[in-house]
């Protein structure tokens, strides 16, 4: 399921909350033995998610950049200047992929990069995009920059 969708009736115009924001609610159980025999541990968890895409918030942070420059009357941000303020806004955060829910860390904003990168497979090169396409049935725009979120196969 996908969780608790806030604020309430999200098709409403509502200009002075923020995006959709899920919750999903989890926890994990364990036992230990203590003292007095054995022991039930349950901890809660509730993780909130943003509707809003890692693309968007990319958009969103490129353009308040250049917003931010304009304003104060600078010149347009050089690339490394848009490079360095992604880096800093974006490193860290999780994001969930759609298809999978899986959630990665980013690591790093590949700006260089686009969806008509390509990385080597088994039968030889595949751009990002043929791989998506092929293996997700994903279709990426062509003129976006590329996360860098490493699988950790033991999460």
């Amino acid at each position: 399921e996908e969780g608790q969708c806030f604020p309430k009736g999200h098709g409403q115009s509502h200009s002075h909350l923020p995006p959709r924001v899920f919750l999903y609610k989890g926890f994990v159980a364990t036992t230990c033995f203590v003292a007095r025999g054995p022991c039930l541990k349950v901890d809660t968890s509730v993780r909130m998610i943003q509707g809003q895409t890692a693309l968007a918030k990319l958009n969103f942070f490129r353009d308040l950049l250049i917003r931010n420059h304009e304003e104060q009357r600078l010149p347009f941000p050089t690339k490394d200047e848009v490079d360095a303020f992604l880096q800093k806004q974006m490193v860290g955060r999780t994001c969930m992929t759609r298809h999978n829910q899986i959630h990665y860390r980013i690591q790093k904003i590949c700006i260089d990069m686009d969806p008509l990168s390509t990385f080597p497979l088994d039968d030889g090169e595949i751009t990002y995009l043929e791989y998506f396409q092929r293996r997700h049935g994903i279709t990426l725009e062509r003129q976006q920059p590329m996360l860098f979120v490493p699988f950790r196969s033991n999460m």
